[in-house]
């Protein structure tokens, strides 16, 4: 399924545009914020081809997508008419535990970053390589040039967390990069690094250098978000265009280098010390708990606690111990996937999962591997922690420290050179190693299992489906044609084959034999798997999700058996019309590319007793 296609049924399943309070994306997943939970069809997302996993997680609708992430997220702005936007940009009625909303910040301010922190981490490296053992001049335009490239996003750090800040916090994003500009402009850090002394209005100035902080440019975005919405209640609606930003920048850098800068950095350097004391206790004990559990924590989502420390801790000591402590984790799920590949025997499977790990253990993203294998085969996940803690063991007690933040991988690995490179390289394939023996001897069986059990399950399937089936009209009506369906989605027929009818009551059938397979809270919306395997949607009306259920009553529930001609749903449909909502009903085949159609002699009426169609396996 390519990624328009994609993005179309996930925009239906997750309720709609109307549903979707923001929505944004890290390094393999759709970040959801939808105001009804209930309207989203976790289920059925899961089954699409080019879905990994649907977590519910921190306030969030997680759609794990893959390496691909940023290319369907682009899509799907498309496809659902959004613009990229700050989660916070609508208010969220629902209360959200402190935890899930810091998981909610830290997520929005620094996933946008990741790509730019990873580019500039391999840059580094190789400069590393180039310096160390091909010759190259540190004092060459090619390694200034390339130095300048791997070192901007740190040196001016502030600024563009600045704007992703202001997105987040709903500020003006202009303005807030001028005042992170202020914080690193060339005379302040001249006056810094000469120790001179100034004060503003005779107020001193605590004189911090404040390339590559994190903290005091976040708190100050966000003192600057409140400063612009009290701005915004006192002045006149003629002179806000400039009146806003001048009062803006007059107050909130003055109160950046007074209070809210120095506050910053002294809580940056107190996370900083805090961390800094605890390795310190024991880094072996340290290095066994991150490496062990760091795939839990991301399987939660809560491994983004762990970036604002990182960066923190490069800013402050210029390395950071916490990547070695989990890397080796990466390299044991690809481990245990690898052996999961190696004992398999379906080819498809075998090559998948071989595929996945070498993915995996090339550029660090382990939600394929994670959500696709191992958690899958919960011993397999089990034993690649087990051998992840004893790397991140050796990990902390050989003093592995990166130079650089960014994600960790293959390609980053010189980041480590000078901080322990030879013994992060024997952690990592310790863990791979150990990771792929444990999983191949104790874990192993349990898949094979399982995977005879889904070529049983296929093979039943693929007979079943063998068998031509008749579809009857859902309910009573006019048959319309594609072009009178007010509706380009269901129009194109994006979603799979769709047939189409104006109803002439509220009550709808059951087209055939199947199973309830997804049932929509709001009752405007029905998801079938019939006997032969086709897989029906009966979608009732046009954009009536946002009636949230109301003048609709479902008469089954999600799984139930169900016989052609049974009662499903009951809508009343002068009353949504009345509403403004076209009714029109879409009986969609959402699989249509895995079967042939036989239509039936179309008639301006039909009922429940008329066949639309047929269907067969190709």
């Amino acid at each position: 399924m390519n990624k328009t296609e994609l993005s179309k049924k996930l925009l239906v399943l997750v309720g709609g545009k109307e549903n979707i309070q923001s929505v944004v994306h890290c390094a393999t997943r759709l970040r959801f914020k939808l105001y009804d939970r209930t309207k989203a069809d976790k289920e059925s997302i899961e089954k699409l081809e080019g879905v990994i996993s649907v977590i519910e997680n921190g306030g969030q609708f997680q759609v794990v997508i893959g390496n691909n992430v940023a290319y369907v997220y682009k899509e799907f702005l498309k496809v659902a008419d959004l613009k990229e936007k700050a989660e916070a940009e609508k208010e969220d009625t629902k209360k959200e535990n402190i935890f899930a909303k810091l998981m909610d910040v830290i997520s929005a301010i620094f996933t946008p970053i990741l790509g730019a922190m990873i580019g500039s981490g391999i840059i580094k490296g190789l400069l590393m390589v180039g310096t160390m053992f091909l010759g190259m001049s540190n004092t060459s335009g090619t390694y200034m040039i390339l130095n300048a490239a791997s070192n901007a996003v740190f040196y001016f750090l502030p600024v563009i967390l600045a704007y992703t800040s202001a997105k987040k916090f709903n500020a003006n994003i202009v303005i807030a990069m001028v005042v992170a500009g202020a914080l690193v402009y060339p005379d302040m850090i001249t006056a810094y690094s000469s120790g001179e002394a100034i004060a503003f209005l005779g107020i001193p100035v605590v004189m911090i250098n404040y390339s590559s902080s994190v903290i005091p440019i976040i708190l100050s975005t966000w003192f600057l978000s409140k400063v612009e919405r009290f701005l915004e209640k006192i002045i006149p609606d003629v002179i806000k265009s400039f009146m806003i930003p001048l009062f803006s920048l007059a107050v909130v850098v003055p109160v950046t280098y007074l209070v809210v800068g120095p506050v910053g950095n002294y809580l940056g350097l107190g996370v900083a010390g805090i961390y800094s004391f605890l390795y310190s206790l024991n880094p072996i004990v340290a290095g066994v708990i991150l490496g062990g559990f760091y795939q839990t924590l991301v399987v939660f989502g809560i491994h983004w606690a762990l970036g604002p420390i990182q960066i923190n801790n490069v800013a402050v000591y210029g390395f950071d111990t916490i990547t070695g402590m989990y890397l080796p984790a990466k390299y044991a799920q690809a481990g245990a996937t690898l052996a999961i590949g190696l004992k398999a025997k379906d080819p498809h499977y075998k090559s998948s999962a071989i595929t996945t790990a070498v993915t995996t253990a090339v550029f660090g993203i382990t939600e394929p591997a994670v959500y696709g294998f191992t958690l899958k085969n919960k011993k397999a996940f089990y034993m690649a922690s087990i051998a992840a803690a004893v790397g991140g063991g050796m990990a902390g007690a050989f003093g592995c420290a990166a130079g650089a933040y960014g994600i960790s991988n293959t390609l980053t690995l010189p980041v480590f050179i000078g901080n322990g490179l030879g013994g992060m390289l024997l952690a990592i394939v310790t863990a791979f190693i150990l990771s792929a023996v444990l999983t191949f001897l104790f874990a192993c069986k349990q898949d094979s299992d399982q995977e005879e059990r889904q070529k049983t399950e296929k093979a039943e399937k693929t007979e079943a489906i063998k068998t031509e089936e008749k579809i009857y009209a859902p309910l009573k009506g006019n048959i319309i044609s594609l072009n009178q369906v007010k509706d380009e989605m269901f129009a194109s027929e994006a979603m799979g084959r769709t047939f189409a009818i104006e109803p002439a009551e509220g009550d709808v059938y059951a087209p055939c034999d199947g199973i309830v397979s997804a049932l929509f809270t709001t009752g405007h919306a029905i998801g079938i798997t019939t006997e032969s395997g086709a897989e029906l949607l009966i979608h009732i009306g046009i954009n009536t999700v946002e009636l949230n259920g109301k003048y609709f009553d479902t008469l089954t529930d999600q799984g139930a058996v169900m016989k052609k001609g049974q009662k499903l749903i009951h809508f009343d449909a002068d009353s949504v019309r009345s509403e403004g909502y076209d009714v029109t009903t879409m009986i969609i085949v959402t699989n249509s590319d895995e079967v042939d159609f036989q239509e039936s002699t179309k008639t301006e009426n039909t009922d429940n007793e008329k066949i639309l169609f047929t269907v067969k396996k190709k």
